[in-house]
């Protein structure tokens, strides 16, 4: 065999190797799209015990109201100022210098 054609299976591994390389790294399954795609994971596992931090939280209230009746008068009375028949509410302005 002649020395061109051992230049030219060198120069075509060369190129093949570099488009291997090229794909390994920015390919569509490639580690730069594997390193966006679990940073993405990890976002969304923040956002998922967030949320079932908030759900516990709801879940704590909910059977606060079914078993306090004082809770639901006391919210009615603080956060939506309802009152009984007959009754007179004051409204006493918390004036402090923060």
């Amino acid at each position: 065999m002649t020395w061109r054609f051992f230049k030219f299976v060198y120069i075509v591994l060369v190129i093949e190797s570099i488009i291997f390389v090229l794909f390994y790294i920015f390919g569509f399954h490639g580690l730069l799209q594997l390193r966006t795609l679990y940073t993405h994971r990890e976002l969304v596992m923040k956002d998922i015990e967030s949320c079932m931090q908030q759900k516990q939280c709801l879940q704590d209230e909910l059977a606060l109201w079914h078993e306090n009746d004082f809770a639901k008068e006391q919210y009615a009375r603080e956060r939506l100022h309802m009152k009984k028949k007959e009754e007179v509410v004051y409204f006493i302005k918390n004036n402090t210098n923060s």
